[in-house]
């Protein structure tokens, strides 16, 4: 998959039909599956809905959206869903990034700030309700969706893979450090912290 295509699949509108005038990516995949079965039109376009359809079979539209632009040719910041988010996880956790992560538990989930401990023993660290809340975010979404520890770490980004597993014997980053060691044995919240919005 070349970047141009993704460009321009942010980019082209449907000419015809009864989405005229849509962008390709926003296609209901319904109407894809149809082209699909019936055949996708000759040349670039057909490409392109064929592109279209894969992205969204493989969940990786929220990857594409960043590219989108609004009417006056602003960027406009487009979030994934936590379906696309997941399906991301379990396909290229390499590829996942904390920041993408807190977009879309901002977008789609009601945080209530709350206290939430990691770790056993003298090594439990106590996050007060408001501190750390990235981690206390990531943390809440991961047990919601009852990810596993390699899961859960992946969920870190660069952080994770760059700045920790990069600086073993750092001792920055304590909340995934001590997450390293414990897992999910060692996570308590004292409240709900994340609500799906309906």
């Amino acid at each position: 998959m070349e970047k141009e295509d993704l460009l321009a699949l942010a980019r082209t509108t449907m000419p015809f039909g009864k989405y005229a005038g849509r962008l390709l990516i926003d296609l209901p995949e319904p109407y894809l599956l149809w082209f699909e079965k019936k055949g996708f039109p000759n040349g670039k376009l057909g490409g392109l809905m064929q592109l279209s359809l894969d992205i969204k079979r493989n969940g990786l539209t929220g990857l594409l959206q960043p590219l989108k632009n609004t009417q006056d040719g602003t960027a406009r910041a487009m979030v994934m869903t936590p379906k696309e988010f997941l399906t991301m996880l379990d396909n290229t956790p390499e590829a996942v990034s904390f920041d993408q992560l807190i977009k879309t538990i901002d977008s789609h989930y009601r945080y209530t700030p709350g206290q939430f401990s990691n770790g056993l023993g003298d090594e439990r660290i106590v996050n007060e309700s408001g501190v750390n809340e990235g981690s206390c975010k990531l943390f809440a979404f991961a047990r919601l969706h009852k990810l596993n520890k390699a899961q859960t770490l992946a969920c870190f980004g660069r952080y994770y893979r760059e700045d920790v597993l990069g600086h073993p014997h750092d001792d920055n980053h304590r909340n995934i450090r001590t997450f390293m060691k414990y897992g999910w044995d060692g996570i308590e919240f004292d409240s709900i912290i994340l609500n799906e919005y309906v």
